[in-house]
């Protein structure tokens, strides 16, 4: 199984439609970056999307160390299951648990292209839907930061078929 796009969130919402309990991004904001997408020719079926956490944190919690412990083992499985070209994290806790370290201004790195040493692969954090449906000045950030993800998803492609031939 390949997929270009690899999508990673923190944990699943609790707002997922009935029916929907295990489709990832799904929940009420999840309109905004599916929209987005695809406006750039992206949608749910070229992306393989996921969370750090594979089940809800009970309401108002965050994360154990314990759950984010299996849910990166499953999804170091997943990368290499997967294989993307590009992974892009959706907020500050899913960038900050890929890119092993602290984040201060999640702003400050979103939409910026990182290498990731341990994985071989290329990630951009983008802003969190959520964000942007609490603060629609964000909007702006996000617009961004998906017009990054498609352009640098196109360079790998080409350079990915460049060498292939």
């Amino acid at each position: 199984m390949h997929y270009d796009l690899m999508i990673i969130g923190e944990s699943p919402s609790h707002t997922r439609p009935k029916g929907k309990e295990n489709v990832h991004f799904s929940g009420t904001t999840s309109h905004i970056l599916w929209d987005e997408l695809n406006k750039h020719n992206l949608t749910r079926d070229d992306c393989f999307v996921t969370n750090i956490v594979t089940k809800p944190c009970p309401k108002g919690t965050k994360p154990t160390r314990e759950m984010i412990t299996k849910g990166m083992n499953k999804l170091s499985k997943d990368l290499i299951r997967v294989d993307p070209l590009l992974i892009v994290t959706v907020g500050k806790f899913a960038t900050s648990e890929m890119i092993m370290m602290n984040i201060g201004i999640f702003t400050d790195i979103a939409g910026k292209i990182i290498g990731l040493d341990w994985a071989g692969k290329w990630l951009i954090p983008i802003i969190h839907p959520a964000a942007v449906a609490r603060n629609p000045e964000l909007k702006k950030i996000f617009v961004d930061n998906i017009w990054t993800v498609n352009e640098v998803l196109k360079q790998i492609r080409k350079t990915t078929a460049e060498e292939q031939r």
